[in-house]
């Protein structure tokens, strides 16, 4: 399966604007049709919350943004939303739970964290999180996605703009994982980056994800 996450906080109009988006999800698609058994690509937009867009196809690409009410702008940016939106979209079989905390302190205090669970078989999903900004929820997306490496999910993370990125490059080493479930690549001015650049950026480390995921059960 093949999904998409598009970043809708106020600091993106102007990549919506020059058309940039338009082209970006066009050209991922292309990898949807050649790679998704239904031959579409399910759409997500974040900003503080995430919301689901539907699939774009071939029939519907030139004005899947223009027609959709889940393009409106949003204030923030909080990766969490989006994650945990995809997950329960894709993957039906992983639960994510708010348990409280272990701890004397952390139940005096009412502390909470997620709990990801999966169980059964699935097809694999590659996710493509495109953002231009870092997100304000740093500990809990770096909670769901190490806890997440138990679900047969890959995310790619695509930074446009001029951001540093520095907290993707941070998940993109995260320890503690089951299996590498994610990558980033800082892509800059997309529109200037070829399709066979592109491609070979944000692929490249799909194949590896698949083949340890398979060796370790978490692809059976």
């Amino acid at each position: 399966n093949v999904a998409v996450v598009v970043d809708v906080s106020a600091s993106m109009m102007s990549e919506f604007a020059t058309g940039k988006v338009q082209e970006l999800l066009e050209r991922l698609l292309a990898i949807g049709i050649n790679m998704d058994k239904s031959q579409e690509v399910d759409v997500f937009t974040f900003g503080n919350y995430a919301v689901y867009a539907g699939a774009i196809n071939r029939d519907n690409r030139e004005d899947f943004i223009r027609t959709s009410s889940a393009f409106e702008y949003q204030g923030g940016t909080m990766y969490s939303s989006a994650i945990k939106s995809v997950i329960e979209h894709v993957s039906p079989q992983t639960l994510i739970e708010e348990v409280p905390k272990k701890g004397f302190f952390n139940k005096l205090l009412n502390r909470t964290e997620q709990v990801v669970t999966h169980t059964g078989n699935q097809d694999p999903t590659v996710v493509f999180f495109v953002t231009d900004g870092e997100t304000f929820d740093h500990s809990l997306t770096e909670s769901l996605i190490r806890k997440a490496a138990d679900a047969p999910i890959f995310w790619q993370f695509i930074g446009i703009g001029n951001e540093r990125f520095r907290f993707l490059e941070k998940l993109d080493e995260l320890s503690g994982r089951t299996v590498d479930n994610a990558n980033f690549f800082s892509a800059g001015d997309i529109s200037t980056i070829s399709d066979s650049q592109l491609y070979g950026r944000i692929l490249a480390e799909l194949p590896m994800w698949y083949e340890e995921a398979k060796r370790v059960g978490v692809i059976q």
